[in-house]
């Protein structure tokens, strides 16, 4: 009876983190913006972080890295 109860529950919380780990997946190539800061010198509000990869699929989709 425990190891009835223990199997299922193994299987629930794999079956959780399987979920978990492609939903992770999903949203990082749906919608993963870069942070950005203030501009010190002004020219613009807000500055975006260097190097960093971006994906935005909410109006058509875009791929890119910033410079």
């Amino acid at each position: 009876m425990i190891k009835k109860i223990f199997g299922a529950t193994g299987k629930i919380l794999i079956s959780g983190l399987c979920a978990f780990l492609l939903l992770t997946a999903f949203c990082f190539f749906y919608y993963n913006i870069p942070s950005h800061s203030e501009s010190a010198d002004g020219s613009t509000d807000y500055k975006w972080e260097e190097k960093t990869f971006y994906s935005r699929g909410t109006e058509g989709f875009a791929l890119g890295r910033t410079n």
